[in-house]
């Protein structure tokens, strides 16, 4: 090795984890998004009476367990895990609808 490899190569191996320093141990929107899409499947009411709504959820949750899962950006994880959330929360509501009219 060449004296400048030799110098460079603890400065490219400390860029390299100090970059693992930057992505999130855990994702707490994601969690709360998945405990909240669980809790939604768990209520057969919910998926009987809002199977559309629940299946948009689910492709929300997977769109951020892929931005995840893909190291992208953690404020892409965090808007795609509210969207799921959210999206949960609309199939609820959809259910409680679906439930009145009946």
């Amino acid at each position: 090795m060449s004296a400048l490899t030799q110098s460079l190569a603890p400065c490219v191996l400390g860029l390299a984890l100090s970059a693992c320093a930057f992505i999130p141990a855990t994702y707490p929107r994601l969690l709360e998004a998945r405990d909240s899409y669980d809790a939604l499947v768990r209520d057969p009411e919910i998926t009987r009476l809002a199977p559309r709504e629940c299946a948009v959820a689910k492709q929300a949750l997977a769109d951020a367990e892929t931005a995840r899962n893909t190291l992208d950006d953690s404020a892409v994880v965090d808007h795609l895990s509210y969207v799921a959330k959210q999206r949960g929360a609309i199939a609820r509501e959809a259910a409680n609808a679906a439930k009145v009219s009946l």
